[in-house]
């Protein structure tokens, strides 16, 4: 983990304490201006947790007592928003935080002293969002495919233990299975040569509910509850679609060396974007040709987001 990946969490959480103390101290004796301030300072929490890099990051970080974290994700405006209310051990409403730029999945209500995050690029196919699971339960992965056991273990991930049967989780844990019904169920629907695993692409049942993932959202299909998944994932959606308008912007003023199709191929992906409903549009035929032709353009001298 980097030095500016901690250096930013500590300085975050530190922040977060204090709004929470001076939230509370200060809501009592009705100071609504000091307390607005203490809300804002809540947002430095989730800087460090939208970075941009090409691999996954995991962390956690323990609270000296139990807080609760309810996460609520709007979709209005061009990027939507998402926000955050913090209690601690009173039952005070706590403080809130607004962004417009962060993309945290999680459940609707959290309760904990220990918060683990992980992050993970999504591409659509360039870098649109940076996902951010954060969660404080704890989950049994009964029999996960190797590839997915891997990558547990490589990013040590806290609160997340592997299994060989249901028999070996404790009560305390929720059970996460592949290829069958459990608490929350996984199915693979990646059959395509180009995909790494079978489990790359898929959907997950959470609360009689089905949540679609690709590359990238995989820990937040699991771990979000399904409404605020769909919700930031239509966020990041948004964002992508504004990133594709802005790449053909560029794409035509490159027109002399690229012509008028790479232009159109990234307005094409723009709409593709646009139209998708919930997640399930994420492993559309429509999308998936938009940014595979996205991807074959950004080549050569007509290079504009991975060079």
């Amino acid at each position: 983990m980097s030095f500016s990946w901690i250096f930013a969490i500590l300085t975050g959480i530190f922040i977060l304490f204090l709004a929470i103390y001076t939230g509370g101290k200060l809501l009592k004796t009705g100071s609504y201006v000091e307390a607005t301030t203490a809300s804002q300072q809540l947002s430095i929490l989730f800087d460090p947790l939208d970075t941009t890099f090409s691999g996954a990051e995991s962390t956690s970080v323990n609270m000296q007592r139990q807080v609760r974290i309810t996460n609520k994700c709007f979709t209005d405006g061009a990027f939507g928003k998402q926000e955050f209310s913090v209690t601690g051990s009173g039952k005070e409403q706590g403080v809130k935080a607004k962004t417009y730029h962060k993309h945290v999945f999680s459940n609707d209500v959290l309760d904990g002293k220990t918060l683990n995050f992980i992050t993970t690029p999504v591409n659509l196919p360039f870098l649109s969002a940076s996902a951010v699971s954060m969660y404080a339960e704890n989950y049994c992965f009964v029999s996960p495919p190797s590839e997915i056991e891997n990558e547990i273990k490589q990013l040590s991930l806290k609160n997340i233990i592997i299994a060989n049967s249901d028999g070996e989780c404790s009560d305390k844990e929720i059970r996460v299975c592949f290829g069958r019904q459990c608490e929350i169920s996984v199915f693979p629907l990646c059959t395509s040569a180009e995909c790494g695993s079978e489990y790359e692409e898929g959907y997950a049942v959470k609360k009689n509910k089905r949540v679609y993932y690709l590359k990238g959202l995989f820990f937040p299909a699991i771990i979000s509850s399904p409404e605020v998944y769909e919700c930031v994932v239509k966020r990041i959606e948004m964002r992508a679609q504004n990133l594709a308008v802005l790449y053909s912007e560029q794409a035509r003023r490159m027109s002399g060396m690229c012509g008028e199709l790479v232009e159109s191929e990234y307005l094409g992906l723009a709409n593709s974007l646009r139209v998708i409903g919930s997640s399930e549009g994420l492993l559309s035929a429509g999308l998936k040709n938009a940014m595979r032709r996205v991807e074959t353009n950004n080549e050569g001298r007509c290079c504009i987001w991975k060079c």
